[in-house]
């Protein structure tokens, strides 16, 4: 049981240093596109300067100044719109992974350890346990491997795997699904690109 968390805790960190390498030379090739968008601008100013003085400096001045705004702003949406397709492309990556993930035999293993490690958290009577409809079969597969009596299966609402164990008399929750770890992965991703931006 533990060398399955260490595994998928290993892949999980692989997952993560991938994108963080990926997202990095992705983030320093556009910041050297900006740097250069941004060396362009400036000699246009300075090209526009020059017939400022020739032509009336006020006028010139503004109409460069409108220029670069224009310039700036289409750079910065350009950076947002190529971030934003980024986060999108490394988590349908992490989703394609994951998705292979539960066709082996591993996953059945992932399945049943995540669900010990909730029953031993849960001191209850009764627990329903949501899983994605191919799950329920899988863990029809288990039979007598199951922990105890007084579980009860039910379809869950998500897609990518894992588990949700409710018990009802505790008020308790667990939700040990692979959804949810992608979404605050997908959320740590729009911090990091946030936080980018703002730097």
């Amino acid at each position: 049981m533990p060398d399955e968390a260490k595994k998928l805790d290993t892949f999980i960190k692989e997952i993560m240093n991938d994108a963080r390498s990926g997202s990095e030379s992705i983030l320093a090739a556009v910041e050297a596109d900006r740097s250069c968008a941004m060396a362009e601008a400036e000699r246009e100013y300075r090209a526009e300067a020059d017939r400022f003085v020739r032509d009336g400096a006020a006028r010139a001045r503004a109409e460069s100044g409108r220029r670069i705004s224009r310039k700036l702003m289409e750079n910065k949406r350009a950076l947002h719109q190529y971030r934003q397709e980024l986060s999108a492309e490394l988590t349908e990556d992490v989703k394609a992974r994951l998705r292979a993930y539960t066709q082996t035999p591993e996953y059945l293993t992932r399945l049943e350890s995540l669900l010990h490690e909730v029953l031993e958290q849960f001191d209850y009577e009764s627990v329903t346990v949501y899983l994605r409809p191919i799950d329920l079969e899988l863990i029809r597969q288990m039979g007598k491997a199951l922990p105890r009596a007084g579980l009860t299966f039910e379809e869950g609402a998500f897609e990518l795997g894992g588990l949700i164990c409710e018990c009802p008399g505790r008020r308790l929750r667990s939700d040990l699904t692979f959804d949810l770890k992608l979404e605050e992965l997908s959320s740590r991703y729009s911090e990091l690109f946030a936080l980018e931006e703002v730097l």
